[in-house]
């Protein structure tokens, strides 16, 4: 079997091939297929359903950047001193659950809650919805983030785009599934605005995949949802298909 699969010329292929210019100019292909980042693939879908209402939901960094400047001389006093002062702020340096839960993954959500400016996030279906830039890093374990490859820190870089059968289990049936599907979702409502329903479906395509659908395609979302489904149900496919993942 293996003697068979590695002489095949499927096996054989190249994933990029290396441009050999003794046979001529060589002519760029195109960028490869890629899946989205986690950051990316969680930021997405948290504007489709939330909005851009999310991007007024800011960690506040400024006063514990102050709190943690030692004025004058670096010595013991000065720096236990400021250490004192984070901890009556309430601060990174009281922040234990982000000590104790380092390596099995960030802080709690829930302790940072109160700590954003510019707006409170949301919280739906047992998350927090704020951009992957204002939540704790690493996420935990079982959130959307790690799950979808999100670095564990522990070196350098350990992120990764790889697919995962969990996964597709949690677009399809988890909080963030729960989220897109919901008719609050800010893409439905928008599509809902719309006077047709190939409109509605036309918005919820733009929103989701860039782009309009073609005659096929949009012929068998009308008829979805003149059989009984409802705009919140195309969302949902949508979000679960690979090209909404993938960047092309």
């Amino acid at each position: 079997f293996q003697r068979v699969l590695f002489n095949s010329q499927t096996y054989q292929r190249t994933a990029s091939v290396t441009p050999d210019l003794e046979k001529g100019p060589y002519l760029f292909p195109g960028p490869l297929l890629r899946r989205m980042t986690a950051e990316q693939v969680w930021d997405s879908l948290l504007v489709a359903s939330v909005g851009a209402e999310v991007d007024n939901c800011l960690l506040r960094r400024g006063d514990d950047m102050k709190l943690m400047s030692v004025p004058g001389a670096l010595t013991e006093e000065s720096v236990y001193a400021a250490i004192e002062k984070l901890r009556e702020a309430g601060g990174p340096a009281d922040m234990g659950g982000a000590k104790k839960g380092k390596k099995k993954g960030g802080a709690s959500e829930k302790g940072l809650a109160e700590q954003f400016e510019g707006g409170k996030p949301q919280e739906r279906f047992g998350m927090l919805l704020a951009r992957a830039s204002e939540l704790p890093q690493p996420a935990s374990e079982t959130h959307f983030l790690r799950v979808f490859g999100q670095s564990d820190r522990l070196i350098t870089d350990t992120s990764t785009v790889d697919g995962s059968v969990p996964q597709a289990l949690m677009l399809m049936n988890g909080g963030i599934g729960q989220l897109v599907s919901d008719s609050n979702c800010a893409a439905v409502v928008a599509a809902n605005i719309a006077p047709t329903n190939d409109g509605k479906v036309d918005a919820l395509y733009l929103t989701f995949l860039a782009r309009k659908p073609n005659a096929d395609e949009r012929h068998a979302a009308a008829a979805s949802l003149e059989s009984g489904l409802h705009l919140n149900d195309l969302a949902w496919t949508l979000a679960n298909t690979r090209e909404f993942l993938f960047v092309r």
